[in-house]
């Protein structure tokens, strides 16, 4: 719009001129162009070029923070998935081993009560810890889901 306005409006005008006192009539026309239109213009363009330069740069700084913001839930998603694999597979069968032989040494009075208690309370923080990971992925995943507004695949999931 900006450059329209830097083109010269040319206008002009026709009419009857009526000089009573010579009892005369006389037919008159005209133009007229604003001068130096262009220059004047100048800077309303470059103000709306610099405003479309802004938008321009602050879409692409929210497409970036959203690809931000998708990495790291992703990530995040998948780090928690792996540890929940990991936490259900190795570590807790693996606590729940060492417990019953802990438990089977204590009933023969090899091991301490505090041994016993010490077995019961890594079990229960290895679980804690399986139900802190899986919560995470859950909620990474919505994050990932209202980022992208694709539902998320039943078999990605926990």
């Amino acid at each position: 719009m900006a450059k329209t306005q830097s083109v010269a409006d040319l206008s002009w005008s026709v009419g009857i001129r009526r000089n009573e006192e010579i009892n005369q009539s006389a037919l008159v026309a005209g133009f007229s162009m604003p001068l130096f239109s262009g220059k004047r213009a100048q800077g309303r363009i470059e103000s709306a070029l610099a405003a479309k330069n802004e938008v321009i740069f602050r879409e692409e700084s929210t497409l970036l923070s959203l690809h931000t913001q998708l990495y790291k839930a992703y990530t995040g998603r998948e780090q928690s998935i792996a540890a929940v694999n990991q936490l259900k597979s190795e570590i807790i069968p693996n606590l729940r081993l060492s417990l019953e032989q802990t438990q089977t040494a204590y009933r023969r009075g090899l091991y301490s009560y505090l041994d016993l208690l010490s077995a019961r309370r890594e079990l229960l923080q290895a679980k804690q810890a399986l139900i802190d990971s899986a919560t995470a992925a859950v909620r990474y995943g919505i994050e990932v889901e209202q980022l992208t507004a694709v539902p998320l695949t039943a078999e990605a999931s926990l």
